[in-house]
């Protein structure tokens, strides 16, 4: 009876340890995707009578890919979900996504964060993001046109006036800025501009300057439309 025992107690450590062991990789794989805390999905409530009008779709630009995912057009705004690569560990975003449907164009959106995704090291290196485009008329237009400008490092709440200055100066832009820094915001006066150059130019230029890094676009996801 004592062998019987030993030898069905061996089975079952044997067991467990399979066991857990196929577990921990079952983690190991789940760690793949980290879906962030919050209500990010709140924003992204397309109407049931929303058209599937693209699947999925990828552009590359300097050897940046980004990703266009189930896009649908409902009656008051076009949804989907983007893919955007992490570059490092800093924290890219998305920076300017423009609408244009004929001649007219929406600069309007919402963003949130869907999940993260990781190589198989186990580093960050995948955004995915909720999208939404609010529309103020319905679209008639048989092709509309998703444009993402560029995807940059988040500017902090308090920039390094210095820094900034310093790459508008390494990009001779000719552009001199003085800089307000106060609780809780942060403002900037042009002192100096090239005559050559649009006012809302120098402040495009200014606010690319803001960012530590950035790789500009755009990627253009044109998209037909059969109703």
């Amino acid at each position: 009876m004592r062998k019987k025992v030993l030898v069905s107690s061996i089975i079952t450590i044997l067991f467990l340890v399979l066991l857990a062991a196929g577990l921990g990789n079952m983690n190991t794989q789940a760690a793949k995707y980290e879906i962030p805390e919050g209500d990010g999905i709140s924003i992204y409530t397309p109407d049931k009578a929303a058209v599937l009008i693209l699947s999925n779709q990828t552009e590359e630009v300097s050897d940046t890919y980004i990703e266009l995912n189930d896009v649908r057009l409902g009656k008051s705004a076009i949804t989907g979900i983007v893919c955007y690569p992490l570059p490092s560990d800093a924290d890219w975003l998305i920076e300017g996504i423009t609408l244009a449907v004929g001649e007219q164009e929406y600069t309007d959106y919402n963003i949130a964060m869907k999940e993260r995704r990781f190589s198989e090291e186990g580093e960050k290196d995948q955004r995915c993001d909720y999208l939404v485009i609010p529309l103020d008329s319905r679209i008639s237009s048989p092709t509309i046109i998703i444009s993402i400008n560029a995807l940059a490092i988040t500017v902090p709440e308090q920039p390094d006036c210095e820094k900034v200055q310093e790459r508008l100066d390494a990009a001779q832009t000719g552009i001199v800025i003085k800089c307000e820094n106060g609780s809780g915001y942060f403002d900037f006066d042009i002192l100096q501009m090239p005559e050559s150059m649009l006012e809302i130019e120098v402040v495009e230029t200014i606010r690319d300057a803001l960012h530590d890094e950035i790789i500009k676009g755009p990627w253009v996801f044109e998209i037909q439309i059969t109703h």
